[in-house]
């Protein structure tokens, strides 16, 4: 079964903001409006790829248990240590009802979103995706050219989009022009303004995944 990129949103880059709840206010101001309007929120799913999201705040959070005690801790404060902190607040201003699932890895982290979500797809446990791709937030990291990503997975063609890109699983090839990850592929065919082409992303399952369009 052939899933389809209905389309592919780059933020700009990521401003210097270690607070998880500033940095989602932040997002929430920059999501396309046109997404809310797009999706279905019963039958949709929300993927975050992330490599540290969450980890400034919660370091911020027990260092201030510790100076004034576990007892002053503020309870309200600790869902926003969480990784899957952005996920919730996503899904709640989106009004996203289905699967939600946050990854925390390194580099190749989207890829296993990525599958996931396909997979999902596939077993038509949702009709739709959106996928998160966010960058490392290290105070050490630069952050220049650091996007966020945002894809819409469909299930099928929308009839408003002559063609889309086509995603499904292949078998191993040989090709040397092979990318890593997926968001290498993605920013390929942003780039080409969906003028077609094939491209290919090595995982770790059995098979690669080949995103097509003609």
């Amino acid at each position: 079964m052939t899933v389809y990129i209905q389309d592919i949103y780059l933020t700009k880059p990521l401003p210097d903001r270690q607070n998880s709840r500033d940095l989602f206010v932040w997002l929430k101001e920059i999501i396309p409006a046109s997404i809310k309007e797009e999706i279905d929120s019963d039958l949709c799913g929300l993927y975050i790829a992330t490599k540290d999201f969450g980890a400034a705040s919660s370091v911020q959070f027990w260092r201030d248990a510790l100076t004034t005690g576990f007892a002053f801790a503020n309870p309200r404060e600790f869902p926003v240590t969480l990784s899957s902190y952005l996920a919730s607040m996503i899904a709640m201003h989106l009004s996203i009802k289905g699967i939600n699932q946050t990854f925390v890895g390194e580099c190749t982290v989207y890829n296993d979103a990525f599958i996931q979500a396909i997979l999902d797809l596939q077993s038509k446990k949702i009709k739709e995706c959106l996928i998160f791709k966010i960058p490392a937030l290290q105070t050490n990291v630069d952050k220049s050219g650091q996007n966020i990503i945002i894809t819409h997975l469909i299930l099928g063609k929308n009839i408003n989009h002559k063609t889309l890109p086509s995603i499904d699983f292949c078998s191993k090839n040989n090709q040397t022009d092979n990318f890593k990850t997926i968001d290498e592929a993605l920013y390929a065919l942003k780039e080409t303004g969906f003028k077609g082409g094939e491209y290919y992303i090595q995982t770790d399952i059995s098979k690669d995944i080949c995103i097509q369009l003609f």
